[in-house]
């Protein structure tokens, strides 16, 4: 079924806001459709990391089909476009819908006060 996308995955070349690479596993496909790097040599990305890239969707018979499109550089011209872009994944022309930047949450300090505990005390008996 075209745009199903039952590839295979690899790791791919993925730089950082700040330039730092890394391999990330992809969907074969998906990076093929953003000019993706082969690239397994890097680390992988810290937990909690969300690479950026473009939201991307097409009408398949008759149902939306939504795609996420990470984006292996800053600069790519896809990734700052303000128009809309179109990508030919498995045959479909999916159209992009908007971009997400990159995101990294850390955890929390395990020595951190509990939310609400603001006056450093546990709750419990003293």
């Amino acid at each position: 079924m075209a745009g199903n996308i039952l590839g295979g995955r690899s790791y791919y070349l993925y730089t950082d806001d700040s330039g730092t690479d890394y391999s990330i596993l992809q969907d074969d496909t998906l990076a093929n459709a953003t000019g993706g790097s082969l690239n397994d040599q890097n680390p992988a990305p810290p937990r909690r990391f969300e690479a950026r890239g473009v939201y991307v969707e097409a009408n398949i018979g008759g149902r939306i089909k939504r795609k996420f499109l990470i984006c292996p550089l800053v600069t790519s011209a896809f990734y700052n476009s303000n128009t809309t872009q179109v990508f030919n994944i498995d045959g479909v022309d999916y159209s992009s819908t908007g971009r997400r930047g990159e995101k990294l949450s850390f955890a929390r300090n395990g020595d951190a006060q509990d939310v609400g505990d603001e006056d450093g005390t546990s709750g419990g008996t003293p």
